[in-house]
């Protein structure tokens, strides 16, 4: 899942930083394949883009939010989060990446990244399960960290659900209250959260005087596993309960409970 989100944002920053009629190409090799258990993959993504100058490269390309153009934002769109959250899960697989750029001309940058190598499974007899399929489905995922937020809506995206997300309690209600009624489907709600946390989020969701607001599923998500806080989450008006660090079988499975037939 890393690996993805990884190549999913070098590709889409390459493909937003391109010239009209410009290139893009990504290159992966194998450069360490002489252990039986494991090997490493070098990726480069090339474009011929408008490129950074190296002393945005060296000081702010990694920064969250930032972007050297004054007007990238307005005309490529995007955050600034991209490069933030790929260096993240770099460091975090113990991975490398480098960057060479010329402005004006072009960037390629290249991520060296080491993998165990797996051991085939045992053939199994293949049953039809559509626990992963969330396609048609309109979620709200409630997150404050920027991290968790991308990866989850990455993981029900590829499922095929729709999903818009929120920082903060506040930011959830507001989105949910200017929804024609009916439009979500579940609502993944972080409980430790600034500005306004999902227990109070929840409540202040469940007195809007409107039909969906009783009838939403909202899913507590949270580190705090304790019977005390489960009990809060369902005196708030919560559905369930998904722990943190979130199992992606068990994600999937949980919001496939409320699709529509």
């Amino acid at each position: 899942m890393h690996f993805r989100r990884i190549l999913l944002n070098l590709l889409s920053n390459a493909i937003k930083y391109s010239k009209e009629n410009g290139h893009v190409q990504t290159i992966v090799s194998e450069i360490d394949g002489n252990s039986e258990n494991s090997t490493v993959l070098e990726i480069k993504v090339q474009d011929d883009g408008i490129g950074m100058s190296r002393d945005f490269i060296e000081n702010d390309l990694y920064k969250p939010f930032t972007q050297e153009h004054k007007t990238a934002r307005t005309k490529y769109k995007g955050t600034g989060l991209g490069m933030a959250i790929v260096h993240e899960l770099v460091d975090a697989m113990q991975g490398t990446i480098q960057v060479d750029s010329v402005l004006g001309k072009g960037t390629t940058f290249t991520v060296t990244l080491p993998f165990e190598i797996g051991v085939p499974p045992k053939w199994q007899e293949e049953k039809d399960d559509k626990s992963g399929d969330l396609q048609g489905m309109h979620l709200l995922v409630v997150e404050d960290n920027d991290l968790n937020r991308e990866i989850t809506q990455c993981v029900l995206e590829e499922a095929g659900a729709e999903v818009e997300t929120a920082a903060d309690g506040k930011q959830a209600v507001e989105i949910f209250s200017s929804a024609r009624e009916s439009y979500y489907d579940v609502i993944l709600m972080d409980i430790m959260m600034p500005v306004m946390d999902g227990i109070e989020a929840t409540r202040t969701i469940r007195s809007l005087a409107r039909k969906d607001a009783q009838n939403i599923p909202i899913i507590a998500v949270t580190a705090n596993a304790f019977t005390e806080d489960r009990k809060k989450t369902e005196e708030a008006g919560m559905n369930g309960h998904i722990s943190k660090p979130i199992d992606e079988k068990k994600l999937l499975g949980v919001v496939a409970n409320y699709k529509k037939a």
